[in-house]
């Protein structure tokens, strides 16, 4: 790169840009070393006194230490030195914030929290989208049921697993054990966190809610892997699995389950035959046929059965005679006889 004698400018731009967010900081020294490196012949004097005169414009904050007074950026102030960020940039940050607050580390939202501030200030400022975030709300899918509490701590230390694959000894549950695992990445199912790592030597990934575990030490021995989060949600595992094997779900739907697939899909094998009807039922021409390849979980049957007013199932028959006997037995609790 060039050198820029005297380009007071460029300089102090490149200065700023070399500057964190508390409570990560920098000093003179450094920041004179990095602009060396950018091109910029500087003296510590010359970045210590640009340091005073710009510390009020763009929100600087310091504090004293053995290697020189250490420099930051305020999360305080929503001015400092950022890109400009449109009114819907903005709006997207902040629904960002709103629902993904309680599912990550407090310590990644902390260091965003100045232009979480800042799109919060240039929402006020648009005409057209200052009231947006208050016109949107998500519903969950069935129950309202609020995050669980995770220790914050404990959550930091998993995700630092996570992130610099090193191995962990955690206790979880009711349990005083203490368990080896490698972390390997986590998830978020309905309100929960979940984290997927190996149990000791093993191989075959593990389920494990967050607020469930008690206890977490990093460990300075690393592991190697390819493991992808989103390609292994997208296989099934995820769900409490009863067969392995995809299956070929024949449903016959009516109401709000034959509009939800009529208007959405769950994967590229769903089909739909608005022909088909059941002569048996006295409002067959509700019906439509539907059939779709899916994993056979516990979740699947849970659905099933929920939406039983609505859904027939038709085959295969493991799935259909488990259902079956699922309500048979949920009637029971309810001192119904099906004999």
């Amino acid at each position: 790169m060039p050198t820029a004698k005297g380009k007071t400018l460029p300089r102090i731009i490149n200065m700023m840009q070399l500057i964190p967010i508390t409570p990560r900081w920098t000093t003179a020294k450094i920041l004179q070393s990095s602009l060396e490196d950018r091109g910029f012949t500087v003296t510590k004097r010359t970045v210590e006194r640009d340091l005073v005169e710009v510390a009020d414009l763009f929100g600087l904050v310091s504090s004293d230490s053995p290697d020189g007074y250490k420099w930051s950026y305020s999360r305080k102030r929503s001015d400092i030195f950022l890109p400009s960020i449109s009114a819907e940039e903005a709006l997207s940050l902040q629904l960002v914030e709103q629902h993904l607050q309680d599912f990550f580390p407090r310590e990644v939202f902390s260091q965003l929290d100045a232009i979480f501030k800042k799109s919060k200030d240039t929402l006020v400022r648009s005409q057209l989208l200052h009231s947006w975030p208050s016109k949107i709300a998500s519903l969950p899918h069935v129950l309202a049921f609020k995050p669980l509490n995770i220790d914050t701590g404990i959550k930091s230390l998993i995700t630092q697993g996570i992130l610099e694959q090193r191995k962990m000894e955690i206790t979880y549950g009711g349990s005083d054990s203490v368990h080896l695992i490698s972390p390997l990445g986590m998830l978020i199912r309905d309100t929960k966190l979940v984290l997927i790592c190996y149990f000791y030597d093993y191989k075959e990934p593990r389920h494990l809610l967050f607020h469930r575990v008690n206890s977490a030490k990093i460990l300075n021995e690393t592991f190697d892997t390819d493991f992808n989060t989103l390609k292994y949600s997208q296989t099934g595992a995820v769900g409490i699995l009863v067969n392995a094997e995809k299956i070929e779900v024949k449903l016959a739907v009516k109401g709000y389950v034959k509009e939800l697939f009529q208007e959405s899909a769950i994967n590229a094998s769903q089909k739909i035959n608005n022909e088909r009807t059941l002569p048996d039922l006295t409002t067959q021409n509700d019906w439509v046929d539907v059939s779709i390849q899916l994993p056979h979980t516990l979740e699947l049957e849970n659905w099933l059965m929920g939406l039983s007013d609505h859904i027939i199932v038709k085959a295969p028959e493991q799935l259909k005679a488990r259902v079956i006997r699922r309500m048979i037995k949920s009637l029971g609790h309810y001192g119904i006889s099906t004999e």
